[in-house]
């Protein structure tokens, strides 16, 4: 996480403080609005994706509610607020995941590379420039009210630690698909393989225990493409060893195990096979079981757990461990 904010830091100011008296007046600032007027329109990419239309139109709209002025693309404006394209003056190519904003001939554009840039750069300029912040699903939010903006000139880029966030249900209500995206967490049901949800372990190393479409606790059966398997009948010691030193199901996989994890690897290359995947953006969810309490007694799980600080050690140590072998086979 901290590195994640460290790499925010590369922003040149970051939050409401970038508007008002602290500003330096210079040959770069850029008047946004004054007095209910403004001179920009935003405009939205060429064949804009859903995503990137209610990025644009949410642009427009906090935009108007924090100036009063109208940025839509009507006559006398001489100025735009390009999502999607990377602005000219900017010739340094894309890290992956990478987002920027920068203003180039008195324009501004929000842009970036890899899944979701262009939306995220537009809640950046919003959040980091303007002072905008949504807190919760219900509403609660802050849209700072300002009758003249000045800003100054933008050369800013933020690539992410954390890529993408996700949680569960966020598509299936209009409140939380935008909540979602104002916020930058990705929508369950987009470009997904296999389970976008959490219970993933035993969906993908299946136990043999738990029948396709069945659960115990919180533990669900396979994923279609591994109702076949059993590991539990031969491998035990891919699941979690309880208190008493029992092999058991109704907990997690026991993540420390390197066997477990090359099975699991190969699992995950067998659906990207069945999926016909060949390249691009792609989220596969390796979500833990969504079990309480400890997650393993074995010896090797309890060293983690005590390494990482906390009971999900092995766990932690299992995903950067998984990230590290599909970073160098897939990066995207």
């Amino acid at each position: 996480m901290m590195k994640m904010w460290s790499k925010r830091l590369q922003y040149c100011c970051l939050g409401a403080g970038i508007i008002g008296a602290s500003l330096s007046c210079g040959a770069g600032e850029l008047t946004l609005a004054e007095n209910g007027r403004t001179s920009y329109r935003v405009v939205a990419p060429e064949n804009a994706n859903a995503m990137e239309a209610a990025a644009a139109r949410d642009l427009r709209q906090t935009l108007k509610e924090i100036t009063g002025a109208d940025f839509s693309a009507r006559a006398n404006k001489t100025r735009s607020i390009y999502i999607g394209v990377q602005a000219p003056c900017d010739k340094k190519p894309l890290e992956h995941n990478e987002r920027r904003i920068t203003s180039c001939g008195g324009d501004i554009y929000l842009y970036g590379r890899g899944y979701r840039a262009n939306v995220n750069a537009v809640y950046d300029f919003l959040r980091d420039f303007l002072g905008c912040r949504w807190y919760t699903v219900n509403g609660d939010r802050k849209i700072p009210k300002r009758d003249k903006i000045v800003l100054p000139e933008l050369n800013s880029s933020l690539t992410p630690a954390i890529p993408f966030m996700t949680a569960t249900n966020v598509a299936l209500f209009t409140p939380w698909a935008d909540f979602s995206r104002r916020i930058g967490l990705c929508d369950r049901t987009d470009n997904c393989i296999g389970s976008p949800d959490t219970h993933a372990g035993q969906r993908i190393m299946s136990s043999g225990l738990i029948p396709f479409g069945g659960r115990i606790g919180n533990t669900f059966g396979p994923l279609k493409y591994f109702k076949d398997k059993a590991y539990f009948k031969d491998h035990p010691e891919y699941y979690a060893l309880n208190r008493e030193g029992k092999r058991v199901v109704t907990m997690q996989l026991c993540y420390s195990n390197k066997a477990m994890r090359d099975e699991y690897v190969r699992n995950i290359l067998y659906m990207l096979d069945k999926e016909n995947y060949k390249s691009g953006q792609i989220i596969v969810g390796v979500g833990q079981d969504d079990n309480g309490g400890k997650f393993c007694y074995c010896p090797e799980c309890e060293a983690l757990e005590k390494k990482y600080g906390h009971p999900a050690g092995a766990y932690y140590d299992f995903l950067l461990d998984l990230s590290a072998r599909f970073a160098k086979t897939h990066p995207d």
